[in-house]
């Protein structure tokens, strides 16, 4: 037998390469089948997500679009409008913010009443809307602590008259509204009243600038600020003072004539200097009711200067120091 060569049955070469090409093709479809397997197992894992891992990015853009002081560009040391598409009927009270620019509360002139506000809520600025702490829906002239802690606003007493109450901040929710005690409210009150970081007020009534300190707790018996003792046929109201009291600033009207915005500073020894018209703030029209953002980067007030309605305006707060008096 010759061991050479490999003799085959021609019929088992036929048979051979058919079993040949039957391997190759179960391999192919073996490829096949797992590559369809690797696809099933992705989608089943997308399928698995929790919904909290599908939408937070979307979450995150709407948090993105919200801007404090509503993404609007800080103003330079020339007076322009504020936020015209948001308050473009006249207000009562300038819009305050808080601290981190994420609220604002302000009072309409007339109807509707009440302390409103807006807030940056699930990514957008809400839709105006009363203040919870104002029940009674009459409150006006709200004004926040600089540490954004403490909020005071007027509303009308039993007896007829304004008076100021506070509320606090608990747990990202204002709470606890009360009248402040006799002392303060002796007199009644009327727009703007305002508190520096030790808890002193500083407010307005009949005309008049009007000061109780806040000593162990309490507060003395509010007094006219000496400003206003000597200033005959005028007037002087919303005062806003300084968190560290190093000025006030407040309007002032003479005689019937327009009400300007004035300023005052506290010299070395505790007096107030003589106030002074804030020219640059100061139109033809009744220019009042100031505030200074916590950040001391604007001063809010309102102005009739435009139309004949009180509307807001802001100016950057360096403008402050063109007024301190130089030693």
């Amino acid at each position: 037998m010759n061991t050479s060569r490999l003799d085959l049955d021609p019929i088992k070469v036929v048979i051979l390469k058919e079993r040949l090409m039957l391997v190759k093709v179960v391999r192919k479809r073996n490829v096949e089948i797992i590559a369809w397997i690797l696809v099933c197992l992705t989608l089943v894992a997308a399928c698995g997500q929790t919904p909290a891992d599908v939408v937070e990015p979307t979450i995150q853009a709407e948090e993105d679009r919200a801007q404090p002081y509503f993404g609007l560009e800080f103003p330079s040391s020339t007076v322009s409008r504020f936020a015209p598409s948001n308050f473009n009927k006249e207000m009562h009270a300038s819009p305050i913010f808080s601290p981190d620019g994420r609220e604002v509360y302000w009072s309409w002139m007339g109807e509707p009443n009440g302390v409103w506000f807006m807030e940056i809520k699930d990514g957008s600025w809400t839709e105006p809307a009363k203040a919870s702490f104002d029940h009674v829906g009459q409150g006006d002239s709200p004004f926040i602590s600089s540490d954004g802690s403490k909020l005071l606003y007027l509303s009308w007493s039993t007896s007829g008259s304004e008076v100021i109450r506070q509320v606090e901040r608990e747990g990202g929710e204002w709470v606890s509204s009360h009248k402040l005690p006799n002392e303060v409210n002796q007199n009644g009150a009327h727009w703007q009243a305002s508190m520096a970081d030790n808890g002193n007020l500083y407010f307005g009534s009949e005309g008049k600038l009007y000061f109780s300190a806040f000593e162990n707790g309490s507060y003395s018996s509010a007094e006219i600020m000496e400003i206003s003792l000597n200033l005959d046929n005028g007037y002087d109201g919303s005062p806003f003072i300084a968190p560290d009291e190093s000025y006030l600033i407040f309007d002032r009207g003479v005689n019937f004539s327009p009400v300007d915005l004035f300023i005052t500073f506290r010299n070395e020894i505790g007096d107030w200097e003589k106030p002074v018209a804030m020219e640059e703030l100061n139109s033809e029209g009744n220019d009042l009711y100031a505030n200074v953002s916590p950040d001391g980067r604007f001063i809010m007030f309102l102005s009739n200067r435009a139309g004949g309605i009180l509307l807001p305006y802001w100016v950057d707060a360096g403008i402050i120091e063109d007024y301190r008096p130089q030693n």
